[in-house]
């Protein structure tokens, strides 16, 4: 009656897979099929006589079972139990009346191709790809394991004519036309700093310090570093220096000249731009009660980044 008298039945995860298992077993059971199963948790049966490898789970299983049994030289059918499958094509649904078709012969036969990839003098099979990669994507999962490091940035609001503006790395007061310089004054918790020329000014947080501040002269923050940096932009003034400032300041920007026929602009993240509008000259910058959440991986280190990204440093073996 059926083409197929002995099965190798295998499901690597038992824990999803054993409602199942159990009915296919069953069906095998009243149909007077013989069979032997397998699971990582049980020893390998004798495989003497197997000439049909059903696999319930998904492709996954379908691979790891390809590679295990391979060697027996007979057919495999995969038992689908998720909704994605192209090798593992039996529906679960229905395996009652598909699994006794196939045993009876009923059934397309395909030969899948392989490759082999030969690395070193040895050969690797693989049934699906072989891809050359960098170690690091471990690392993302990881992260999804919440194996990580959690930190918390600051952010910065800028408050302008009665709106409310916020910005992860800085906020930047610049003239439409960049050749033009514009005069400012900035004030801090109510004390006046200075008034400059320049061709704009950048507020930025630590995060936002290895960003445009740090390419127009600002410091490097360490993000254990609670504070702001203001830096000018290409400031008339020779001894102009970025200053460093606690994140919990106040801090007032008044545009106090304009080049003719220039507009200016508040500019948040080089995102968004809210034009300073004639007779709405001040803005003013906080600290925000909005927090930016990142997630590193545990071997993360700032240090390490700067000298990685930023080339600020001899090799170990340079001396």
């Amino acid at each position: 009656m059926f083409k197929y008298k002995k099965l190798l039945v295998v499901a690597y995860d038992q824990e999803k897979t054993q409602s199942a298992l159990a009915h296919v077993s069953q069906i095998l059971s009243e149909n007077n099929v013989s069979f032997v199963t397998y699971t990582p948790k049980t020893d390998l049966p004798s495989t003497d006589g197997i000439d049909l490898i059903t696999v319930i789970g998904g492709d996954g299983s379908m691979l790891s079972a390809a590679k295990d049994f391979q060697h027996l030289n007979v057919p495999f059918v995969g038992i689908n139990l998720g909704k994605v499958g192209f090798m593992a094509d039996l529906d679960y649904g229905s395996v009652d009346q598909n699994l006794i078709e196939v045993l009876k012969g009923n059934c397309l036969p395909e030969t899948k191709e392989t490759i082999d990839c030969i690395y070193n003098g040895k050969s690797y099979t693989a049934y699906n790809e072989i891809v050359l990669h960098t170690q690091k994507s471990y690392k993302l999962m990881q992260v999804l394991k919440g194996k990580c490091l959690p930190e918390t940035k600051e952010t910065i609001d800028c408050i302008y004519n009665g709106k409310s503006y916020t910005a992860y790395n800085e906020i930047v007061l610049h003239t439409q036309k960049s050749y033009k310089l514009m005069q400012f004054e900035v004030k801090v918790n109510d004390n006046f700093v200075y008034r400059k020329r320049a061709d704009g000014l950048i507020i930025s947080t630590s995060n936002g310090s290895t960003a445009y501040s740090l390419s127009a002269g600002g410091p490097i923050v360490s993000p254990d570093v609670s504070a702001l940096v203001i830096t000018s932009l290409n400031p008339l003034s020779l001894s102009a220096r970025p200053l460093l400032i606690p994140t919990d300041s106040k801090v007032e920007v008044s545009l106090t000249k304009t080049p003719p026929n220039t507009d200016s602009y508040i500019i948040i993240d080089g995102n968004e731009e809210i034009k300073v509008e004639e007779g709405l000259s001040t803005f003013k910058i906080q600290k925000s009660a909005k927090g930016f959440k990142l997630l590193h991986p545990l071997d993360h280190d700032f240090y390490t980044a700067c000298r990685d990204k930023l080339n600020w440093s001899l090799s170990k073996d340079e001396k």
